[in-house]
């Protein structure tokens, strides 16, 4: 029992930080989508789930504790306690591998490991994809010895393929211990048994996505001169040939543990502990190959699909990275005490070395521990508690990306739209008195986009990351507008004005935002001089400010049947269809503008408002490539290039930042996009 306290302490410890304040920071998106997810029925559950690119299995977890309340800390509750149970099977599995002082490192390093910590905080699979891998691995080395181990092993493993698609990345990594030092024995179940297993990995929905579009990508690559593999995923022009590899070699170990100063002591540790292990006569090559095996097929995954690095996804790696680690402290100290001390003495001086050591490691943990605890997340519970407050049937709220999940945190009478662009935001409003718009990093509603993201509508903002405007909408917006265009329209000094008179009146009107006076002169004008596609194009301008869009379409309309090569007519029509909700029909216009005038900065700002309206991120980063090349320094299109940027998967992100620090962008941007790449860009160095 003696021998066990320690454990049982490092168990307890480990439980007080996972439930420590476990309710005190909101959900963040993901955390969202699997409680939306766990609500469903279950016929309605699975197939979700894979649409949403999850497995089912830690969703139906999510879901039996959803039953018994929906309160923050209490559906944390399940991955905690998945987390403190990852502290004994790591002890087992050291245990397993190495002597007993190591196996109690391993778990101290468990408890206190930045990754298991934060993953267990988070309703999301990474804590029950962590245990089922570790016991899986247990389970392996057992069965090499106990053949009546080898159908849990096999389930073990199964389990963590419906946790977490990445798990099948451990199949070929047993695999190919199995082959190089049990093959000769003929230990015939576990073949068998890995085959299976991974045949049914393969019926998942979404083995064939993630295989085949890196497939598709190689296809394209082969068959396309021009095209490489590599521009085809997106990927930077060293990572050819070997994707992402570059920047997760250098990135891997200081992001599993936790700090950038501790990245190169962990990968020291590590190897110095496959070192020791092989000195000690046990064999390191599992542990070995699961670290180095399994996050090639993850990598590839996630470049093919376009999606960012994350260390998230590779935490089936830390069971091998923490036994290392744990070997490496100890061999260490071993061999430390082998050349300060005596002989008799150095049972005893290795382990206060190993000691002093674990303490010093944990020390450069330290930061990243207590991020795990109180992590950087948008605070949408907070941002819900203010649309609650200020809600009313009049209101339309908008929560772009976020707006499906939201109603975890909202009453039932309150109803969010999730809207991505700004003419469905623009058509929708028109019913009610005022719109509330929930911004977050995901939303790809960007000023000068829509009209209500801008900082005098700002109502408040939740760090980090959430800001909530609000302003009038349709109706309330448009009555004011129309009743001052009435008003406008009645001066009787218009009737007498000539058409030289009224041309300069829309002009200092115009340039004074006075929408209702313009509009009322260019009205006179158009009455007046009918066959002018300017005075046309001017009034259609007019009326898409006073949000009349029925009438402003007709308006660019009137101007392009009198010159169909009027490139302003053309690209405001795109934008004020685009705003009606309707930006597959001005496409065609938005094109003809840039084709009209490759030089017009302001064409290529339209094609890419409708391009990003439609999804069409390609099309829309061709458009603000071209723009920026055209018109470097561009503001609306630097911002309209920022807002891509936001959206866009890490890879093509950096490109984006990149390319705006390339073209003079302003103080405000240049910060957002050295803030984004950390400052590795010459224009991000400070002046001298």
């Amino acid at each position: 029992m003696r021998a066990r306290l320690p454990l049982l302490v490092l168990i307890l410890t480990g439980l007080g930080l996972r439930l420590w304040r476990l309710d005190a920071d909101s959900f963040w998106l993901d955390e969202l989508i699997q409680v939306y997810l766990a609500g469903l029925p279950v016929r309605r559950l699975i197939p979700a789930a894979f649409t949403h690119a999850n497995l089912p299995l830690d969703i139906l977890v999510t879901k039996a504790f959803l039953r018994l309340g929906a309160q923050d800390g209490w559906l944390r509750l399940a991955p905690a306690l998945g987390g403190v149970l990852f502290i004994p099977l790591a002890w087992v599995l050291a245990r397993r591998l190495s002597d007993r002082p190591t196996a109690l490192t391993a778990a101290t390093l468990a408890a206190l490991s930045p990754a298991a910590l934060q993953y267990a905080r988070e309703v999301r699979p990474y804590t029950t994809l962590l245990v089922l891998v570790t016991l899986a691995g247990y389970l392996y080395l057992r069965a090499r010895a106990r053949p009546w181990a080898w159908p849990a092993f096999a389930l073990a493993l199964l389990t963590a393929l419906h946790t977490h698609l990445f798990a099948l990345a451990l199949v070929p990594v047993f695999g190919f211990h199995w082959l190089l030092a049990d093959g000769r024995r003929r230990a015939w179940p576990a073949p068998f048994l890995l085959a299976g297993v991974t045949a049914l990995a393969v019926m998942s929905p979404l083995t064939p996505d993630y295989i085949g579009r890196f497939l598709r990508a190689v296809w394209q690559s082969t068959t396309a001169a021009d095209r490489t593999v590599g521009d085809i995923l997106g990927l930077p022009g060293w990572a050819v040939g070997f994707p992402g590899w570059g920047t997760v070699l250098g990135r891997l170990f200081a992001d599993l543990g936790g700090t950038p100063w501790a990245g190169t002591p962990t990968l020291a540790l590590a190897l110095f502990g496959a070192y020791h292990l092989h000195r000690r006569g046990w064999r390191p090559g599992l542990l070995l190959g699961w670290l180095a095996l399994t996050p090639a097929p993850i990598l590839y995954a996630l470049l093919a699909r376009g999606q960012w690095y994350s260390p998230r996804y590779l935490i089936a790696v830390v069971p091998p990275l923490l036994v290392l680690t744990a070997t490496g402290i100890g061999g260490l100290a071993t061999a430390l005490a082998a050349r300060m001390g005596r002989e008799g003495r150095m049972v005893l001086a290795s382990r206060r070395l190993a000691v002093v050591l674990l303490a010093v490691y944990l020390g450069l943990t330290a930061p990243a521990l207590a991020r795990a605890l109180h992590p950087a997340h948008e605070n949408l519970r907070a941002a819900a508690a203010a649309i609650a407050a200020d809600y009313a049937p009049t209101t339309l709220v908008v929560a772009p990306v976020v707006g499906t999940y939201l109603g975890h945190y909202l009453p039932d009478d309150v109803v969010v739209h999730d809207l991505r662009d700004g003419g469905a935001v623009e058509a929708l409003a028109r019913d009610y008195e005022r719109v509330i718009i929930l911004d977050t990093a995901y939303s790809p509603l960007r000023w000068p986009h829509a009209p209500w993201i801008n900082p005098d509508n700002r109502v408040a903002r939740f760090e980090p990351g959430v800001t909530l405007y609000r302003g009038p909408a349709g109706l309330v917006a448009a009555q004011q507008l129309a009743e001052r265009w009435q008003r406008e329209r009645a001066d009787p000094r218009l009737a007498a004005a000539t058409p030289e008179q009224l041309r300069r009146l829309a002009v200092t009107a115009r340039s004074r935002q006075a929408w209702p006076t313009a509009a009322a002169a260019l009205e006179r004008l158009t009455a007046l001089q009918p066959d002018d596609a300017e005075a046309w194009t001017e009034y259609g301008f007019a009326l898409q400010q006073l949000r009349a869009y029925d009438e402003a379409v007709a308006a660019y309309e009137r101007a392009l049947a009198l010159d169909p090569n009027r490139a302003w007519a053309h690209l405001r029509l795109a934008n004020t269809l685009r705003l009606q909700g309707r930006p597959a029909a001005g496409l065609a216009h938005a094109r003809r503008a840039t084709e009209l005038q490759p030089g017009l900065a302001d064409a290529w700002l339209s094609l890419a408002r409708v391009a990003v309206a439609l999804d069409d991120e390609e099309t829309a980063w061709n458009a603000l490539r071209t723009g920026l090349e055209t018109a470097p320094g561009h503001s609306a299109l630097l911002s309209a290039l920022a807002g891509l940027a936001v959206t866009a998967p890490a890879e093509r992100a950096e490109r984006y930042w990149q390319f705006i620090l390339d073209h003079q962008p302003p103080p405000d941007l240049a910060a957002r996009a050295c803030a984004w790449l950390g400052h590795a860009h010459p224009a991000c160095s400070p002046s001298p």
